[in-house]
């Protein structure tokens, strides 16, 4: 199949991570849906372990698998690269810890060849707390944080057709927030009838090395700004910033803050939180209550 044929690609930009990235590629490939319709776009970001030598050996074997090399480390602007470095009819970005489950590029495969470009698609991982195991159709960026959330943030979720990409304004805008595709989520959304595909797509391996950046300033701080940028709605701001707080800072707190576990930074994180949340009962209620199921478990 020649390379503008293929109807998906699946973007890996990675750093660093030599060992997870040969076991997502082994997933990819042995899955049975693997073939000339799919294309893997490898993205490294200049990394200085053994990431080189597995790109290029896949390259090699399989023709529908590339590898490219940034000349230094770019940051996030490696995601933006990673698209554009795409042929596919449709595009999306995958964690270099991401396995899809047995029969998930199947079913996209299905999916993107019965559904017609006109409309953005978005192949969404199960949100017991939102959405599981269904489709639905939205028509604005407001119904994109009722159905999604905070799960837009997630690079592994994003995902649609070559042409949205390539319509994005400035996909670099956002970079320093560490969250582009938030925005970009939200500039394919726009106005748009969004066909969203909810299932158990994936299996995310947790990596020793997660984490480097301020956890509580990323997902706080510059989620909320850039929400602010496209969502005016105040009163379901609220309703997003209750469930971020709720389903994604209070697990962190526990996990960061009283386990003390990943390299996520976490300075000032009481400032962050009670910058945002210092008026609501439910953030005193909340972090007392994670506070002491810890040290219940800790003494029991």
């Amino acid at each position: 199949m020649k390379a503008n044929n293929y109807l998906l690609s699946i973007c890996i930009p990675t750093y660093n991570r030599c060992d997870y990235l040969q076991k997502t590629l082994d997933n990819i490939i042995e899955n049975k849906a693997f073939g000339p319709k799919i294309e893997v776009v490898i993205s490294d970001n200049a990394s200085n372990d053994n990431t080189q030598t597995i790109g290029e050996k896949y390259a090699l074997k399989y023709e529908n698998i590339f590898y490219y090399r940034n000349k230094k480390n770019i940051l996030d602007k490696n995601y933006i690269i990673s698209l554009k470095r795409a042929n596919g009819k449709y595009i999306r970005l995958c964690n270099d810890t991401l396995h899809f489950k047995s029969n998930t590029l199947e079913l996209m495969l299905h999916h993107i060849e019965s559904n017609q470009e006109e409309s953005p698609l978005f192949f969404i991982q199960n949100i017991p707390f939102l959405n599981k195991n269904t489709s639905i159709t939205i028509s604005n960026k407001t119904e994109l944080i009722q159905n999604i959330s905070f799960l837009i943030t997630w690079i592994g979720n994003f995902g649609t057709w070559k042409k949205n990409i390539d319509e994005i304004s400035y996909p670099e805008k956002y970079c320093e927030l560490k969250l582009s595709q938030v925005d970009w989520f939200y500039q394919i959304v726009s106005n748009k009838k969004t066909k969203i595909f909810f299932g158990d797509y994936f299996e995310s391996i947790y990596p020793n090395n997660k984490g480097g950046y301020n956890f509580f300033q990323i997902f706080i701080t510059n989620y909320l700004y850039i929400t602010r940028q496209h969502v005016s709605s105040l009163f379901y701001l609220e309703i997003e910033k209750y469930t971020l707080f709720r389903h994604h800072i209070i697990p962190y707190y526990y996990r960061l803050i009283l386990n003390n576990k990943d390299k996520f930074d976490t300075s000032h994180f009481k400032n962050i939180i009670l910058k945002h949340y210092w008026y609501y009962p439910y953030t005193y209620i909340g972090l007392t209550i994670t506070y002491i199921y810890n040290f219940l478990k800790k003494n029991t």
